[in-house]
């Protein structure tokens, strides 16, 4: 994902230093082709339903049902972590296998409550980019569970 950011902003050269390394610390250049996505988590402490798919670039979404209604900063807090998320796929950080990152993009619509135990971010218009991108909402859904609000399932379309 790093890797798919940095390419579609089309850079020479990436160079990543610890800010306080110790004197003489020998730095090399990153090699883009050699990152990999995060991966999804193997076990999860609840279950994902995928939807059926009509259209693989359009009218995508993923929903976070939850076991008691989020509330106050809670909820502003999810909302929070799937605004920041919907970015990595919207500056080409997920692009399919048949597309280069700098042409791959998605258009986020606001996270918003949809029921008072669901909250969705939808992509209505525009979703082109790989599947793997679910992936980071799932790893975060696990953080939300655990240490916000308990997350009954997740709705992956």
């Amino acid at each position: 994902m790093l890797a798919n950011l940095l390419i579609a902003r089309l850079p020479e050269i990436v160079r990543i230093e610890t800010a306080n390394a110790p004197p003489g610390h020998n730095t090399s250049l990153l090699d883009l082709a050699t990152l990999d996505y995060p991966a999804a988590p193997g076990q999860l402490p609840f279950p994902i339903d995928r939807e059926e798919l009509f259209r693989s670039s359009r009218d995508r979404f993923v929903q976070i049902v939850f076991a008691r209604p989020p509330e106050g900063e809670a909820l502003e807090a999810v909302y929070a972590g799937l605004d920041a998320w919907s970015q990595l796929p919207l500056f080409g950080g997920y692009p399919d296998e048949d597309t280069d990152p700098w042409r791959s993009s998605a258009g986020p619509s606001p996270a918003f409550l949809l029921d008072p135990y669901t909250v969705e971010q939808a992509f209505p218009d525009l979703f082109r980019c790989d599947d793997d991108c679910f992936a980071c909402v799932l790893n975060w859904a696990i953080y939300v569970h655990r240490s916000v609000c308990p997350v009954a399932s997740i709705v992956l379309r």
